[in-house]
């Protein structure tokens, strides 16, 4: 038992370092992204302005640029995470769920959703957490991958923990893949892949939660994941 329990460690540690290499990665890249996003937002704004008239073409435009200033959202959440830039403000959890979601529907429009999120009334206030929401969306993302018609978000929350679920009716998970789930960098779409689940179960645990891969009744997969709402609470 004692052998197991090393060898689940040193796991850990190697994991962790990944992580943390990743981190440093993302850190560097959100500073040297931000200028040639600033000048694609705006070339794209001043395309679509020019072209206003051709419909298709100003649609496509519009999209690039809500996909852009997307992107800023996301490297200014990066900043936030680093400690560096302003402190966000809380906000009640169930409109941050909302939020999260929208956001991330905006990465990816065509995909078929639904919602449900509930819990106790009226809903705590939280800390919004950068980590959290990237984890779910890697989530939203992989359920999106497996099965882009049909994808649910389940959310709900008591007064101690916030769980979400996500479903898809995917191929489902194989034997490899689900022992695997966010000890190491592997997945069904090919070597090399997997980051996310890595990225997502480490953040969750970070947060003294836990994350789950498992097999959905009737076809697909299920990500699990709960978070006590200590791990949430304003500073």
């Amino acid at each position: 038992q004692r052998e197991r329990e090393l060898a689940a460690e040193r796991e850990r540690a190697l994991r962790d370092a990944g992580v943390f290499a990743l981190g440093m990665q993302a850190a560097g890249a959100a500073h040297e992204l931000s200028t040639p996003l600033a000048t694609m937002t705006v070339l794209a704004r001043e395309l679509r302005d020019a072209h206003g008239q051709e419909r298709e073409l100003a649609e496509g435009l519009d999209l690039l640029v809500r996909q852009a200033e997307r992107c800023k959202a996301l490297l200014t959440r990066l900043t936030v995470s680093a400690g560096v830039g302003r402190t966000l403000e809380p906000v009640p959890l169930d409109a941050w769920l909302k939020e999260t979601i929208e956001h991330w529907q905006l990465m990816r429009p065509h995909v078929g959703v639904a919602c449900r999120i509930e819990g106790t009334r009226p809903a705590p206030s939280i800390r919004p957490d950068p980590v959290l929401a990237q984890a779910l969306v890697s989530l939203y993302n992989n359920a999106a991958d497996a099965s882009p018609d049909s994808v649910t978000i389940e959310a709900e929350w008591d007064a101690e923990r916030l769980q979400v679920r996500v479903l898809d009716r995917g191929p489902g998970l194989g034997p490899e893949l689900a022992g695997a789930a966010g000890r190491r960098a592997l997945s069904s779409k090919g070597a090399g892949r997997g980051v996310g689940l890595l990225l997502t179960h480490a953040g969750i645990e970070h947060l003294g939660g836990a994350a789950r891969l498992m097999p959905r009744a009737g076809g697909g997969s299920e990500a699990r994941v709960d978070v006590p709402l200590r791990a949430l609470e304003l500073k």
